[in-house]
C-alpha cells in the first residue's frame, strides 16, 4: 500500500514539474528571468538587464514546426485575477538574415497547443503585427485533433513604424493592460510612437479553453532557423493606471474602429467604394496612383505588408469598411 502511495506521489508530482509558480499579487518589476528549455551553446547569454540572442535550434519538447528558438521567460506567472498594467522594454538591436520574420515577444496561458494569447512577430521588413489563437477544449490523449480559432486579435494600425533590422538601436515597449479574467488589452510603441493595439478576449462559452495565468517570453523564435544576433537590454514595470500610453490604448478602442487586417483584405475584394476612398485619400497625400493600386492589388491578394499600408486610411477614419 505505501508503494502504490508513493508511485501516486512521484505522479503527480511529476505531472506538475513544468505547471508555472505563480506571483503574490503583482510585483513592481519583473525581474527574474530564465532560459526557456534549452539552447545551442552560446545562443544566450543572460546577464540581466542585458541579454545576448543568437541562432538556437528549437530544443523545447512538443511541436517543432518552429525549427529556432532562443528565449527566456518569466520564471512565475500573473495570477488570471490580477487588475495590472506592466510596460515590457526592450532595447535592442538585429543584425543578420533580414529576409525573415519571428516573434520577439510573447504571453502564454498555460496551453499545450495553439497559438499563445500573444505573440508579438516582427516581419520581414520590420512591420510589428500581433498574432493569437483561441483554443477550443479537446482531450488529445484521445486522439482528437487540436482545435483553434486562428488570428483572432482584433489590431488597429495607428503608424506604419518599423523594427530597424540593420544593428542600429530600437526601442520597444510593449504596454500590457489585464483586466482580472481572460481578457487583456495590448498597445506596441517603437522609439516612443504608438503603432498598434490589440485586445485578446476569448469567448465564456463552455466549449473554449480558460487561461490558467499569464506568463512572458522574449527573444527569437521562428519557424526557420536563420543567423541573426540580438542585442537586448529590459526591464518589465507596473505602470500607473494614469499612464498617458494606457490612454492612448483605451482610446484606440473607444473609436470604435478596431478592426483586423483580414477584415480589411475581406471588405476591398466585396466593396469597391473602398478601393475608390483608398485611391482618394492617397491621392490627397500626394502617394503616385500607380503605387496606391499596386498596393491595393497586393492587398487583396492577402500580402501582410500591403494591407498595414493599406488599413492606415481605414483606422485613421478615412475610409470605412463598413
Amino acid at each position: 500500500m505505501k508503494f502504490i502511495y508513493s508511485i501516486i506521489i512521484i505522479f503527480v508530482f511529476s505531472s506538475n514539474v513544468y505547471a508555472q509558480q505563480k506571483y503574490f499579487g503583482a510585483p513592481n518589476q519583473i525581474t527574474d528571468w530564465k532560459i526557456s528549455c534549452t539552447v545551442d551553446k552560446g545562443s544566450i547569454i543572460d546577464n540581466y538587464p542585458n541579454y545576448f540572442f543568437k541562432t538556437s535550434n528549437n530544443r523545447c519538447s512538443g511541436d517543432k514546426t518552429y525549427k529556432q528558438r532562443a528565449e527566456i521567460v518569466s520564471a512565475k506567472a500573473l495570477p488570471l485575477s490580477t487588475k495590472v498594467a506592466y510596460d515590457f522594454q526592450s532595447d535592442f538591436t538585429f543584425e543578420g538574415d533580414t529576409d525573415q520574420k519571428f516573434d520577439i515577444f510573447q504571453i502564454h496561458d498555460g496551453r499545450d497547443s495553439c497559438a499563445p494569447p500573444l505573440k508579438v512577430e516582427v516581419l520581414k521588413k520590420g512591420d510589428i503585427r500581433l498574432i493569437a489563437d483561441y483554443r477550443l477544449k479537446y482531450d488529445y490523449k484521445q486522439g482528437d485533433k487540436e482545435k483553434c480559432e486562428k488570428d483572432i486579435i482584433k489590431s488597429k494600425v495607428i503608424n506604419n513604424i518599423k523594427i530597424k533590422k540593420n544593428g542600429k538601436q530600437n526601442k520597444l515597449n510593449i504596454v500590457l493592460i489585464f483586466h482580472g479574467n481572460s481578457n487583456f488589452d495590448v498597445g506596441v510603441f517603437i522609439n516612443d510612437k504608438f503603432v498598434i493595439s490589440g485586445r485578446y478576449a476569448p469567448p465564456l462559452g463552455k466549449g473554449y479553453y480558460k487561461s490558467k495565468y499569464f506568463y512572458f517570453k522574449h527573444g527569437n523564435y521562428s519557424r526557420y532557423k536563420f543567423d541573426y544576433t540580438i542585442n537586448s537590454k529590459i526591464k518589465m514595470i507596473k505602470l500607473d493606471k494614469n499612464d498617458s500610453r494606457i490612454k492612448s490604448i483605451v482610446k484606440s478602442f473607444e473609436a470604435g474602429n478596431s478592426v483586423s487586417l483580414d477584415d480589411i483584405k475581406k471588405a476591398l475584394i466585396e466593396k469597391d467604394k473602398l478601393s475608390l476612398c483608398i485611391v482618394k485619400a492617397g491621392l490627397k497625400e500626394g502617394i503616385p496612383e500607380k503605387k496606391l493600386m499596386k498596393s491595393l492589388r497586393k492587398a487583396k491578394e492577402g500580402k501582410r505588408k500591403h494591407l498595414t499600408k493599406i488599413s492606415t486610411f481605414v483606422m485613421d477614419g478615412n475610409c470605412s469598411i463598413n
